[in-house]
């Protein structure tokens, strides 16, 4: 058992109960984890969110609009039988209760795919800095994983709509272990936003089982310990 998956059940869903250990993947500095075992309004398979509990900060994001709920599914073949969250349709979108959002994050890793291209595949946004995280391209003609983050622009290769382990840092994106990208700009999100950001044109089509941000900037053998930790749970690659 690798050191952060702090009480994960295999293939089910863990009690709402928060985690003292701020570690993910054996990654200290761990401010966010959304997960799709945890801290949902319901555990049944296709059934709408209106709510998603973070696992370390216990900031809530909502969607209180029934037309842009996504749907659980308690049990993806694509993602080795774990659950994820479906958003539906390029408006699904969930935001933070109260405007409480999750601040300062330097690294993401998330698991997550797209179903079909829908221009930009936002899986997270700060809409204070117009800054976001995204697969499947931009209006701008970009491929593949993308960060928008303090008015600079940088893109992983990868174009496919397979399930990928990203990790985003200052200087690099890392999709299934291998850097593919080495120019990323300067990260410092607030999370306002997960799976759009309120456009039609930049939602995503699209599935998430999970969301990491770390406090702290990784180096990249840190970010292919994640990434590879990860893959023990998913084995995408």
């Amino acid at each position: 058992m690798f050191k952060g998956f702090n009480n994960i059940q295999q293939n089910g869903f863990v009690n709402l109960n928060f985690a003292g250990d701020r570690s993910a993947y054996g990654q200290g500095g761990c401010t966010m984890w959304m997960r799709a075992d945890f801290g949902l309004n319901t555990q049944t398979n296709g059934a709408a969110i209106t709510s998603w509990q973070d696992y370390i900060s216990g900031v809530r994001f909502i969607q209180n609009t029934a037309a842009n709920q996504p749907v659980l599914i308690t049990s993806n073949a694509n993602y080795n039988n774990f659950p994820t969250i479906h958003f539906n349709n390029g408006t699904d979108v969930l935001s933070a209760e109260g405007g409480f959002a999750v601040p300062n994050i330097k690294t993401f890793a998330f698991v997550a795919n797209y179903d079909s291209l829908n221009t930009r595949n936002t899986v997270l946004h700060d809409p204070s800095t117009s800054s976001s995280i995204s697969l499947g391209g931009t209006a701008a003609g970009i491929n593949g994983v993308t960060l928008i983050s303090i008015g600079a622009t940088s893109t992983g290769t990868t174009e496919s709509n397979t399930v990928k382990i990203v990790v985003i840092s200052d200087n690099f994106i890392m999709v299934n272990g291998i850097i593919e990208s080495t120019t990323t700009a300067n990260i410092n999100f607030i999370v306002n936003n997960l799976g759009g950001t309120g456009s039609s044109s930049n939602g995503l089509v699209g599935k998430i089982a999970e969301i990491i941000g770390y406090s702290t900037i990784i180096n990249q053998d840190q970010a292919l310990a994640i990434s590879n930790n990860i893959n023990q749970k998913y084995v995408l690659y």
